[in-house]
């Protein structure tokens, strides 16, 4: 089963609010919700429950947002300068670093998934028996990440400390 999140724009709080941490809590329980729907299937005209044993979430596109931070302004450094150049890179991980700090426990939530997964019923009608489903996390950097040394997204993924899938 594959689920896309795309542009979720996790920010280090210093331009604004960023999404409210239990709106993670609540995806996950999405995610086990529609695990299960989609346990149900028809074979041969026939409906039968088969539980989802993996489920595949791609994080696209701008999930951490390093633009939207006050810190550009602290120094000469900008979005648009260098990606390549050492101060640069430097912003770019301090920015990065205050997003996890900010979104630790939304980023928590990621993290879970991907190392334990969850349970779901293991049978229709339900026994109590559970069947575990595996979460890989992808993640396809966004606008400004594209941009930047390759070195840069691995560190970004690295950084939010979630087992990142990359086959």
């Amino acid at each position: 089963m594959l689920v896309t999140i795309s542009d979720v724009h996790l920010t280090d709080g210093t331009s604004g609010t960023t999404i409210d941490s239990n709106a993670f809590n609540i995806f996950r329980e999405r995610l086990k919700d529609l695990a299960y729907a989609a346990s149900d299937r028809e074979v041969n005209g026939k409906e039968i429950y088969r539980p989802v044993k993996e489920i595949h979430l791609l994080l696209l596109g701008d999930i951490l947002d390093v633009i939207r931070s006050t810190r550009w302004l602290q120094d000469d450094v900008r979005p648009w300068h260098d990606p390549t150049s050492k101060v640069f890179i430097k912003k770019v991980r301090d920015i990065t670093g205050a997003i996890v700090t900010n979104n630790a426990q939304a980023l928590g939530v990621f993290r879970s998934l991907g190392q334990s997964g969850f349970d779901i019923q293991a049978t229709k009608p339900d026994t109590g028996e559970k069947a575990h489903v595996k979460v890989f996390i992808y993640y396809a950097v966004g606008t400004l990440c594209t941009k930047l040394p390759s070195t840069i997204p691995r560190f970004l993924t690295s950084y939010m400390d979630i087992p990142i899938t990359t086959r």
